[in-house]
């Protein structure tokens, strides 16, 4: 979705709003009194004192620190390494000058801290902080140590949104973390915690960003505890309420953050709201909390225009007011949570079972449901409605309720509306002035989301002039403010403002790569490209590029590139390259770090990435397989501790040692290159689909030759390729589709993928297919051209992008001898670590062995760090086992060794080869985004160095899965100078194709008389051939007794596809 519904925080002040707008507000106090409570600022007063005090200039000493402070400021300029220095001599003149000053000196040593962040001097810069800390604990000067922590947030605030410095942020939330740590300033800390989990979710990197939640869950209770005593003590001074809405308030954030960072996950979120309602019950006496408010005549003075407000107030009123806020506030949470747990439910049912229809259905029946929580408030609930039917592709009933969602002062026809407050100062103005811009955003969100262009253009219109907003050098310097560009860049699009859409898009798109270029974490790369708002940029960028090409009848001079400084030759290929820079880019930036860095930096990076990985994974585990899991993490990195806080720590300093390799990697296109890729008898299908259309880029090695545009979107391309899947993948015959209604199933596809672009097919030999979203599982060779499937015509190879394709082919190494290494379970390890190998795999790679002159090698008795030497050292590596796919992560799909092999695993792998498959089921599937960057062993492969990949969508039949491998194998195995890994894998499916029953039983036969052979052979176990061997007896029995043999369903010919450097000749 697109509005990220945790962030709607209206309600409840949504309710008071609705009181106090009223011609007669009943309840003008409480009102005050309310947007009082919500805008209770976090900084204690002795805090706000050594503030002031920080700011006062009174002696030289002072100004030699004030000096430092801005010099550090200035430092961020391209003259910074001067600046920087002159900044540090100043900080050390001035840590002499105050000696004997405590609260100075550790000022001193704070911007100090701060000053080698900014230089990137993080030597034991945690450990500084933490005794900055403790400094203050030990002292008892609590309030310094607060404010040094609290300006390390501040200037981590500064980093990311106006220096857009990730790294530097996240070193000062670190910081900042650190110093309440040693402060035991437990609540603090975990506003340090929270507010690094949300710039780590920001950025992409979820999984550490779960992590930190994790962790912050730990410090949840210590944090209610502290205030829960500092309640205590401020009875009777008139400070309980202030500390109790400190309370309400710390309590809410942390929830809000948890439920926006587990976000799909729901099994982790249930866990957190048993735990949160165990430490919260709801016993809040709110009718007391508001007695004692009120009970302070001169704690909160009347506002202007409430004057006359009746200072004695019914408590049975209090009474109404406060059981109906409950009420609404009980209800916004279970809409909330049955939205993301609907979703969560959607989501799955894709990824694991490819059910489009139980999928819609999860999504339906929240629809159904959600009329349940009007209390919740009508904004809220018509919100979470639209973005459901958006999901669904309703878009036209969307439309019918967004009016109802947007308020009149926007062009809707929503009563959620403001309160014009007098005060032009003050908290009340601030409350007043970010609900503004609040609900600004969401009325521009709910336009894009739903496709009412006309609204959105109305909308925009109407808050143009709202302060802060749509203000392009203000926003320029938000790193969130990417999204909201995006959403305004398509809505002028659609009214045809062109050009003012490809300026915001533009903006948008320098947030993006800026914010990106600044994280040095692969998956928080990865993060960043995966969302609807980054596939909607780019498509967005490349469509209206394609406009102007149209518009100027391919005369770029009309509207030169130059004038945008854009390093495209015409618009048609600025275009490719808009396209280009939002594709597969964290496998990208694997592929250009293996050309630029050293081998071993590498691979001492891949280890530190693999730790990474394996810690940040096993903390955000389901809690039944949390313990073990982090168990088993502890263990393998040699962390002696399974305790959260101390992992942490490592995860922490693992973290930052990613920045050596990625941080330096930059992406910078040229056509030329790119067609350069392609190999001279291929054509390449550049899909890219969208909620508006599709558009499909036909290039040969001389560039663009074909560019076909649909209406056919992203929603539709996913019903049809689904539930393809969904029909063709069944193992029992009578629930397969018919053979006879295959061809019709794709029709659609192959009309808008293949039928454009027939002539320029029909000139070539191979198809090179680069997929989008949820392209990214489907075999393309299903396709039909003149009624016959396409692999029958051409070879087929997947792979991400044209760039990608690019680095592949330029790493190609001469032709020399191979070396080949076969995996399979063959039974000579502990068995009982091992599931039973599938009936024919270990006769499936002996036979491969065979072929090659090799020795199979037992998965059994390869973990997953004894499989390093033959899967990093081999030219073609063959794994024949069981697959698993992950229903919790992506990085957790599996195969079966002596344990569990997952993809993360590869990540601290570096490999030499041409060649990776991984004959399992499921070992293809990858996890596509609504963005253009998936997951899955394909690119795990491709990334750890190898050239290509074969893998398996669905569970494949073991007889037909046995027979294809050893048609390609024999095929690889004749070195044909003119045989590709693509050619291979076609021929290998064409004689499947076209078996018969003798020449299928003769095959058979030939195996197993390889498999006679190899009886009594060490590495396999005497029970494993006498299985195995019965195994083929009874296949080839079956087949006897068969009186034809048809394996023209593409149940039995598609379940695998090669991705990589298809065109690749061993």
């Amino acid at each position: 979705d697109v509005v990220d519904p945790d962030e709607i925080n209206d309600d409840p002040l949504a309710w008071w709003i609705e009181q106090a707008k009223k011609p007669k507000n009943p309840y003008p106090t409480l009102t005050k009194m309310a947007f009082d409570l919500f805008s209770i600022p976090a900084m204690s007063a002795d805090c706000e004192r050594v503030f002031s005090q920080a700011k006062k200039v009174v002696t030289d000493e002072r100004n030699r620190l004030t000096a430092a402070t801005i010099e550090a400021n200035d430092g961020h300029a391209e003259d910074s390494t001067s600046l920087l220095k002159s900044a540090s001599d100043e900080l050390e003149a001035a840590s002499s000058l105050f000696q004997g000053d405590y609260i100075y000196t550790q000022i001193v040593k704070t911007h100090q801290l701060l000053l080698d962040i900014s230089a990137n001097n993080n030597a034991e810069i945690s450990a500084r902080a933490s005794d900055i800390g403790n400094a203050g604990l030990q002292t008892k000067d609590i309030s310094t140590a607060q404010f040094a922590g609290l300006l390390m947030l501040r200037l981590g605030r500064k980093h990311f949104l106006e220096y857009k410095s990730t790294e530097k942020a996240l070193m000062c939330c670190a910081c900042a973390r650190a110093c309440f740590n040693g402060l035991g300033d437990h609540f603090l800390e975990l506003q340090a915690l929270t507010a690094h989990a949300e710039l780590l979710y920001v950025i992409g990197s979820l999984d550490v960003a779960c992590a930190k939640i994790c962790e912050g869950r730990r410090l949840f209770p210590g944090a209610l505890q502290q205030l829960d005593m500092a309640i205590e003590r401020a009875k009777g001074s008139g400070k309980s309420c202030t500390v109790q809405g400190l309370r309400n308030n710390a309590r809410k954030s942390f929830d809000l953050a948890v439920a926006k960072i587990y976000g799909s996950n729901s099994s982790a979120l249930q866990e957190w709201e048993l735990e949160r309602d165990r430490l919260c019950p709801d016993e809040d006496d709110l009718v007391g909390f508001l007695k004692n408010l009120m009970s302070r005549p001169t704690a909160f003075p009347r506002s202007r225009g409430m004057e006359g407000a009746p200072s004695n107030i019914d408590m049975s009123t209090v009474s109404v007011v406060v059981e109906k806020l409950k009420e609404s506030q009980k209800d916004m949470e279970m809409l909330r949570n049955d939205y993301f747990e609907s979703l969560a439910k959607s989501q799955r049912a894709l990824q694991l079972f490819a059910d489009v229809d139980r999928s819609e259905k999860h999504l339906q029946e929240f629809l159904d449901r959600s009329k349940r929580y009007a209390t919740a408030g009508l904004a809220l609930l018509h919100h979470f409605q639209l973005v459901t039917l958006s999901l669904l592709g309703r878009f036209e009933e969307a439309r019918r309720i967004l009016p109802r969602a947007v308020p009149i002062s926007h062009g809707g026809q929503s009563v959620e509306e403001l309160v014009i407050f007098p005060d032009n100062e003050g908290p009340l103005a601030i409350l007043q002035r970010d609900r503004v811009k609040y609900l600004a955003e969401r009325s521009v969100a709910q336009c894009f989301v739903t496709k009412h262009w006309q609204l959105g253009s109305t909308v925009l219109g109407k808050v143009k002039d709202v302060p802060g907003f749509l203000k392009p050098d203000e926003m320029s310097q938000n790193s969130d403010a990417w999204q909201l560009m995006v959403w305004v860049a398509s809505i002028q699009k659609h009214n045809s403002e062109l050009e003012a859409a490809f300026d915001w898009y533009l903006q948008a798109r320098e947030i993006l790569e800026t914010q990106r270029s600044q994280t040095s974490d692969p998956d928080a790369r990865r993060g960043s490209f995966a969302t609807i708002h980054s596939g909607e940029l780019f498509f967005g960028l490349a469509e209206i590029a394609l406009r102007f090409a149209e518009s100027e009848n391919g005369q770029d001079s009309v509207r030169p590139l130059q004038r945008w400084k854009l390093p495209g030759p015409t618009w048609r290929e600025q275009a490719l390259l808009f396209l280009e820079q939002g594709r597969a880019r964290a496998l990208l930036d694997l592929l250009i770090a293996e050309e630029e860095v050293d081998t071993k930096t590498l691979q001492d990076w891949s280890a530190t990435s693999y730790r990474v990985r394996l810690l940040a994974e096993s903390l955000t585990l389901p809690s039944k397989v949390r313990d073990e899991a982090i168990s088993e993490a502890t263990s393998k990195l040699r962390i002696e501790t399974t305790e959260l806080s101390k992992i942490e720590m490592v995860l922490d300093k693992h973290h930052r040692g990613l920045a050596s390799v990625l941080s330096s990697v930059s992406y910078i296109p040229d056509v030329k290159t790119l067609y350069g890729g392609i190999p001279a008898n291929a054509v390449v299908l550049h899909i890219n689909l969208s909620r508006d259309g599709l558009v499909v880029f036909c290039m040969m090695s001389d560039g663009i030759a074909h560019i076909h545009k649909s209406s056919t979107t992203d929603i539709d391309i996913r019903r049809t390729a689904v539930r393809y899947l969904e029909a063709i993948r069944s193992r029992k015959e009578e629930t397969r589709l018919p053979l006879n209604q295959c061809a019709e199933a794709v029709k659609r596809l192959s009309e808008d993928i293949i039928e454009p672009f027939a002539h320029f097919i029909k000139a070539k030999h191979h198809i090179i297919f680069i997929p989008s979203h949820s392209l990214n599982k489907f075999p393309f060779a299903v396709l039909t051209l003149d009624n016959k499937p396409l692999f029958l015509r051409n070879a087929v190879s997947v792979v991400p992008s044209l760039s990608a394709l690019q680095h592949l082919v330029s790493k190609q190494s001469p032709r020399r001898e191979i070396s080949v290494a076969v995996v399979a379970n063959l039974g000579t390890g502990d068995q009982n670590a091992v599931e039973q190998p599938p009936p024919l795999a270990a006769i499936e790679a002996v036979n491969i062995a065979r072929v090659f002159n090799c020795e199979p090698k037992d998965a059994g008795i390869l973990n997953a760090d004894s499989f390093e030497h033959p899967y990093q050292e081999h030219d073609l590596v063959h794994i024949t086992t069981h697959g698993l796919q992950s229903g919790t992560s992506a990085w957790q799909s599996s195969i079966t060794l002596q344990g569990q092999f997952r993809v993360l695993d590869l990540g601290r792998m570096r490999s030499k080869a041409a060649l990776v498959v991984f004959a399992a089921c499921v070992s293809g599937i990858r996890k596509d985004t609504t963005g253009n960057d998936v997951l899955g062993f394909s690119h795990a492969v491709l990334a750890s160095g190898a050239s290509a990949f074969v893998g398996g969508l669905w569970d494949v039949n073991d007889q037909v899965s046995m027979l294809i491998m050893l048609f390609f194998y024999k095929r690889l195995a004749k070195r044909e100078t003119d045989a590709s890994l693509a050619d291979c894998w076609q021929r290998a499916q064409i004689e499947l194709y076209e078996l018969d029953k003798d020449r299928a039983i003769a095959a058979l036969r030939e195996a197993r008389d390889v498999w006679n052979q190899a009886k009594g052979a060490a590495f396999i176990s005497k029970e494993v051939w006498r299985k195995s061997k019965r195994n083929i007896d009874f296949a080839i029995e079956d087949l006897e007794g068969e009186n034809v043999l048809d394996y023209k369903h593409p149940y039995f010919w598609a379940p695998f596809v090669l991705i990589g450097h298809g065109g690749l000749v061993l």
